[in-house]
């Protein structure tokens, strides 16, 4: 599925926006026992476009000895700015959970850096 746009305007995330999905943070909770256990914590929940990786994203990812298996358009969320703390995080989306392996902050028109939107590669 490709994303077009006017390139005044940019895209139309609306109509292109489908999706729910929850960015969910690692974080640790004391057990019964007295030892600690990583549990997953809901961090937000927003629309997104979803999207199959590309074979050129897929091969360059390849090279880099990492599997992409797609790409999620959001909009722009401070709280994933961070790239190295977001490459800690998660997406969950239909009882299926999805690494974070990079994110992009992208303009309106989804070609340069930017705030209006994020790019997320995902495993």
């Amino acid at each position: 599925m490709a994303i077009c746009c006017n390139k005044n305007q940019g895209i139309n995330f609306r109509a292109l926006a489908k999706n729910k999905i929850t960015i969910q943070s690692p974080t640790e909770v004391v057990d019964d026992i007295g030892g600690l256990t990583a549990t997953w914590e809901n961090e937000s929940t927003v629309w997104a476009v979803m999207m199959p990786a590309s074979g050129k994203e897929i091969f360059q990812y390849q090279q880099l000895e990492s599997s992409v298996s797609g790409k999620i358009i959001i909009k722009y969320q401070a709280s994933l700015a961070n790239t190295l703390s977001t490459a800690k995080k998660r997406i969950a989306y239909k009882n299926r959970y999805h690494k974070i392996l990079a994110i992009r902050n992208l303009d309106k028109t989804l070609k340069y850096e930017g705030t209006d939107y994020q790019e997320i590669m995902v495993d």
